[in-house]
């Protein structure tokens, strides 16, 4: 959990408490709602999905412009032969 806090930037106390309780707000009142270990566990599980989209969808753009012959040779696919 502390190396998780460090790499998304913010501190292990926040991010512990998003995992295991959640805020109901009604009315301008504020309720903190402990999650049931079952529906924690899920939680965890979604984010980790959507943080490995992420970086996923991260990596594969840039493979993609690091690839990019367009991008990368003067004249990318302009070339003239004859």
């Amino acid at each position: 959990l502390k190396d998780l806090a460090e790499l998304i930037g913010c501190d292990e106390k926040t991010l512990s408490l998003a995992f295991t309780e959640r805020t109901i707000k009604t009315r301008g009142e504020e309720y903190k709602v402990p999650l049931k270990a079952d529906v924690a566990k899920e939680s965890a599980d979604a984010f980790a999905k959507e943080i490995y989209a992420k970086i996923f969808l991260w990596l594969v753009r840039t493979i993609n412009d690091a690839t990019c012959a367009e991008n990368n040779y003067k004249g990318g696919s302009s070339i003239e032969y004859g």
